[in-house]
């Protein structure tokens, strides 16, 4: 009977062990979730910069979701369709390759797969302290605020670099930007709004951006006006063309100097000194 008794608490003793995991494993992968993955993306509250991942685990194998994780433009290139139709539904925007282990991976997933149950989501660390009024914001002194800090034109408190250096937006008044990462000029809608673009700026997920506001974060407002500006330039982007400002520049200036040419060309001596010997020449022999 002793030895019964013994084996049955070291077999319940088992059983707690193991049904623990899952809501420990599912309490480190929210931690994990919300430093890395809230940024860009939620659970079961729809598209923000990246897909919605309610019940991921149900539509993709732990295995797949481990290496578009760590590698997804590598999967993309590997020919994988379902990678590449991400990539495609989203505009071909980079995920950022996360240097996470697999076990953190799979404790990320055991929390989605835990908030996909029906349990409301919470909201991302990263956009808990982003700006909550942008219609309020979205006055003509606050979009003129973010386009002085998107030109460059007004520095960010922290010494941060401004949008330009990196990127280019068609707006009247603002110069082409720079090509080293995409036109924002509709990042607006294209990167889910409020939501998206609050996430983004208060904790970069790209490497370029993470290095380059480290440490120099913007603050509050600061995030708030540049929202703004990138609201009013999806708004204004069909009224404004598509075409950067340099490129047609660029053309005006060969099509004026063409004509210059042309000008001058014109004005030349249209015969050689030596044709009027040669034709006398002909005449004396005839």
């Amino acid at each position: 009977m002793e030895y019964k008794s013994i084996k049955k608490v070291i077999g319940a003793f088992a059983l707690v062990v193991c049904t623990s995991q899952l809501p420990m494993t599912a309490q480190n992968g929210e931690a994990t979730f919300k430093a890395t993955c809230g940024v860009c993306h939620t659970i079961g509250k729809g598209k923000v910069v990246g897909p919605d991942l309610k019940d991921v685990h149900k539509k993709r194998k732990e295995e797949w979701i481990i290496k578009f994780v760590k590698g997804s433009q590598a999967l993309i290139k590997s020919g994988d369709a379902e990678a590449k139709a991400i990539n495609d539904e989203f505009g071909g925007m980079v995920m950022p390759d996360q240097n996470l282990k697999d076990e953190e991976i799979k404790s990320v997933i055991a929390y989605i797969a835990e908030q996909s149950g029906g349990a409301a989501t919470e909201a991302p660390v990263a956009t808990a302290e982003a700006p909550k009024e942008v219609v309020a914001a979205s006055a003509p002194e606050l979009i003129e605020k973010g386009k002085a800090y998107f030109s460059g034109n007004s520095s960010f408190f922290n010494g941060g670099a401004s949008c330009i250096s990196c990127h280019n937006v068609n707006y009247d008044g603002v110069i082409a930007g720079g090509v080293l990462a995409k036109d924002l000029t509709d990042s607006y809608t294209r990167l889910g709004g409020e939501a998206g673009l609050s996430g983004m700026l208060s904790a970069p997920p790209f490497p370029a951006m993470t290095a380059a506001f480290k440490n120099n974060p913007l603050k509050d407002d600061e995030i708030k006006a540049v929202i703004a500006f990138l609201k009013d330039a999806a708004e204004k982007k069909s009224a404004v063309s598509g075409m950067n400002p340099l490129l047609i520049g660029g053309f005006a200036g060969f099509v004026l100097l063409f004509i210059a040419i042309m000008l001058v060309w014109n004005k030349r001596k249209n015969n050689s000194a030596k044709k009027e010997y040669h034709e006398r020449q002909i005449k004396a022999i005839n």
